[in-house]
């Protein structure tokens, strides 16, 4: 209480006039405190009203190819809607420059609707041909060169918007190419469609997938590469040898001869063998991964220094 006792005792001592210019001071610096709230509230309520009227979408694409495919083609889209409303999509286009619209999607009566700050993404497949018209129109170099002059463009309610372009994210592919000591690594899955139509990733160590009937249901497994592995994971009434592994003729042969097959409910006839290596999507990835690598983890120093510098030297 000394604090308040004193302000009292210094404001006591003050004459008439010097009080009126306390007075007028405090009402001042109320009045500002006032206006400063004012002005925040009608900042916030200008905000969220902007918030809730037109369109504000901001978007981003990716390009891609495939072996067999000579287009380059839009892989997926990202679409963020930046207010506080939902807005129903008719049709999503990529224009490339100012003249070239390429149609990705078309919803028609049932539009896609983005809810309030809502991030979708949509997936695309590989294109035969893109078309025009009577004509079949190659555009490979215009999705190459016009990746800084072009935008998705969406087909609204409102007619045609022309999205904004998402920030650049990083990116650890692009970090590499600016450095040689850091490496982008991708996790390669070779999948296997199965009767129940579920996906399964194929082990590495996987030689034959063993397809059959057991009970009426269409069952299969992998053998893998010989080896003590081989013996532990694979059906034991297959009875299996290292012998039996040598192609896939012997393996059937061998499955084929087995008598007894009956008492595990095993249709014999049913017996279907592919070699691994030779499915198209694994030759594909073993073609395009056709060397081996064992990287180790560096430094703070080496990958940032050493490595910079490394990759400084060797720009033309």
């Amino acid at each position: 209480m000394p604090d308040l006792h004193s302000l009292w005792s210094s404001l006591s001592a003050l004459d008439g006039n010097s009080l009126s210019v306390v007075s007028i001071i405090v009402s001042g610096v109320g009045a500002l405190l006032s206006l400063c709230v004012a002005v925040m509230a009608v900042f916030f309520a200008v905000a969220q009203y902007r918030l809730k009227r037109s369109i504000r979408i901001s978007a981003a694409y990716g390009t891609g190819s495939i072996a067999g495919f000579s287009n380059l083609y839009i892989t997926s889209v990202i679409i963020k809607n930046l207010k506080d409303r939902s807005e129903a999509v008719f049709g999503i286009y990529l224009r490339l420059g100012s003249n070239l619209y390429v149609e990705l999607e078309k919803f028609n009566d049932s539009p896609l609707v983005i809810g309030p700050f809502e991030t979708i993404v949509r997936s695309y497949k590989p294109v035969t041909f893109y078309g025009c018209g009577p004509y079949k129109v190659d555009i490979n170099d215009a999705i190459q060169n016009c990746r800084n002059n072009s935008r998705v463009v969406l087909s609204t309610s409102k007619g045609k918007y022309v999205t904004r372009k998402h920030k650049t994210y990083w990116m650890p592919v692009i970090e590499s190419l600016r450095n040689k000591h850091v490496a982008a690594l991708q996790c390669v899955q070779v999948e296997d469609e199965r009767s129940d139509d579920k996906q399964y990733v194929i082990p590495n160590s996987s030689q034959y997938i063993v397809r059959f009937s057991q009970e009426g249901e269409i069952k299969s497994f992998y053998i893998h590469k010989a080896g003590g592995y081989m013996f532990s994971h694979n059906m034991k009434a297959f009875r299996l040898e290292e012998q039996h592994l040598e192609n896939k003729e012997s393996l059937l042969e061998h499955l084929k001869s087995l008598a007894d097959l009956e008492k595990d409910d095993i249709d014999s006839s049913t017996i279907s063998i592919e070699v691994v290596k030779d499915l198209p999507e694994m030759k594909r990835m073993n073609e395009f991964y056709y060397k081996s690598a064992k990287p180790q983890p560096s430094g703070w120093f080496r990958t940032n220094v050493l490595g910079k510098l490394l990759n400084s030297f060797e720009k033309p």
